[in-house]
């Protein structure tokens, strides 16, 4: 039996507004959601998350089923009530409510192919499992 990876993450606040940075292993991203603007807030990072999966699990498919693409693009978007941040007492969640996405692939192979590649990659994408199924949050 394989043994899970751990992943993790530290976040510190700054010191500054609502604005911290997280440290992923030595990468830093500074994430902000204040005036200030100095960098995306957890949300949206959330959702490049799953861009990013999407993505990076497409190119290898391809390179491993040796599809050629010339260009990869996809755009992520979510839904979200920011009034149920605002008032507990107003019974809406506080996370995202929705999330669409868009694959855009520029290759030279059919268009069938295209399909079944992004298919699998939805299938395999960590990210989307993770937001389709649900994972246990919990504080230790």
């Amino acid at each position: 039996m394989k043994k899970k990876k751990t992943y993790a993450a530290a976040v510190n606040w700054d010191h500054t507004g609502v604005k911290s940075t997280a440290d992923m292993g030595g990468h830093l991203i500074t994430y902000d959601t204040g005036a200030e603007g100095e960098g995306p807030t957890p949300v949206a990072m959330l959702l490049s998350s799953l861009g990013a999966c999407l993505t990076q699990t497409i190119a290898s498919l391809a390179s491993k089923q040796r599809i050629e693409i010339n260009d990869l693009q996809v755009i992520v978007e979510g839904d979200m009530d920011k009034e149920g941040m605002i008032s507990r007492s107003s019974g809406i969640r506080t996370g995202v409510q929705d999330i669409r996405y868009q694959v855009i692939v520029d290759s030279p192979a059919p268009a069938e192919q295209i399909e079944k590649l992004v298919e699998q990659a939805e299938e395999l994408c960590p990210v989307k499992d993770t937001l389709k199924a649900g994972a246990s949050v919990k504080k230790v």
